[in-house]
């Protein structure tokens, strides 16, 4: 189950991540009140190089965060070889607060999810931003209005393969 604690974790630090870039006070007819981020159903195949893909219910945890956030909904996928979580993927769908186009905004929200050391990727059309820790690596990506980290374990030897079969999925937008 300690798993499923770090999984929900990083769920709700991307939430909160994104409640920290929020806009605060805006004034003029332009201020919206997002609503309160929700779990998403997405429809991922049952399996990705040989990894078990399950969605994680994240019903609970979304319901938590009370913050205004540039999210609309999000998904937490899990991939597992056998019992061993080796990935997660979040799916988030963005609100009409975001600008995922701009690349302010994208630096801004990259700044807060990956930490000190970032680097910037072009894998096939799409800019993927890099960060790593002792035992993962972050992936993180914008397509369309939707925003996407995958996690992966630093000792998963398919790092990079895993990503890019994830990046030419058609429902990660």
């Amino acid at each position: 189950m300690r798993s499923r604690a770090l999984v929900a974790g990083l769920l709700v630090g991307c939430l909160l991540t994104f409640a920290a870039c929020a806009p605060q006070g805006e004034s003029s007819s332009r201020a919206v009140t997002p609503a309160q981020p929700k779990a998403a159903e997405v429809d991922l195949p049952d399996q990705i190089l040989g990894l078990g893909v399950v969605q994680e219910d994240i019903s609970k945890d979304v319901a938590e965060v009370k913050s205004a956030t540039y999210i609309s909904s999000v998904a937490l996928f899990s991939m597992r070889e056998g019992d061993l979580l080796q990935a997660t993927l979040q799916i988030a769908s963005l609100n009409e607060l975001a600008k995922p186009n701009s690349e302010k905004f994208r630096k801004q929200v990259m700044g807060l999810v990956g930490g000190s050391t970032l680097e910037q990727l072009k894998i096939g059309e799409e800019n993927v931003y890099m960060s790593s820790g002792a035992q993962q690596i972050l992936y993180a990506w914008f397509k369309g209005n939707g925003f996407n980290v995958l996690t992966v374990r630093r000792a998963y030897p398919f790092r990079r393969t895993l990503l890019r079969k994830l990046l030419v999925l058609d429902n990660l937008e």
